[in-house]
């Protein structure tokens, strides 16, 4: 198969952290986090976050970062209590994304929470430093993500992981047509698009 590497630079997530304060009352505070995997895992095995929500796409390379998170959720279930609340599909507008990201949550034992739409709108909030809600509060895109949060909140389907192989994970890649199997990516070498059309 396709060598690939599984330490995909910059990952992002969302959790929702509970902390006890005096009176044992759990407060929920929402975080998003990116950084490297050990970075990561340090929030597991540190007990720090109890609810994960991975943030992937239909590209090859989300899917890779997004199984290798559900392995660190895995490694410190039992530990430190964390679950894995589902997959947040953050649109690449790659062929047949949702039924994709759908099938790897299935695979992981869990559920695609919610899918996020590309919109421009999103670059031109960022030009202006600001996020989505407060640039355009009452645009589809800003709706989605109130969706998205009302869904994290009253979430329950919350799951230890079952973390794919490689090779099932490359396997689900060409059932999906994303990557070729070793046969056919030989025959495509030095094809054009005309030459060798995408199905």
């Amino acid at each position: 198969m396709h060598p690939v590497s599984c330490s995909y630079p910059k990952f992002t997530l969302i959790k929702k952290l509970f902390i006890q304060d005096n009176d044992c009352a759990k407060h929920c505070e929402w975080q998003t986090f990116t950084g490297d995997l050990e970075d990561i895992t340090t929030l597991y095995r540190e007990g720090k976050a109890q609810e994960i929500y991975i943030v992937t796409s239909g590209e090859m390379m989300a899917m890779y970062a997004a199984n290798n998170i559900a392995r660190g959720v895995l490694k410190y279930a039992h530990t430190g209590g964390v679950r894995l609340g589902g997959l947040i599909c953050n649109s690449r507008n790659t062929d047949r994304e949702i039924e994709l990201i759908e099938t790897l949550a299935k695979r992981l034992n869990t559920q695609m929470i919610h899918y996020v739409p590309r919109d421009n709108i999103v670059q031109h909030a960022e030009l202006r430093r600001m996020t989505v809600n407060e640039y355009a509060p009452e645009s589809n895109q800003a709706n989605e993500y109130r969706t998205l949060a009302t869904k994290i909140i009253n979430n329950k389907n919350l799951a230890i992981p079952t973390p794919i192989e490689m090779e099932e994970l490359e396997e689900l890649l060409i059932e999906f047509g994303i990557l070729e199997s070793e046969e056919n990516a030989a025959k495509l070498v030095g094809k054009t698009a005309t030459e060798a059309p995408v199905a």
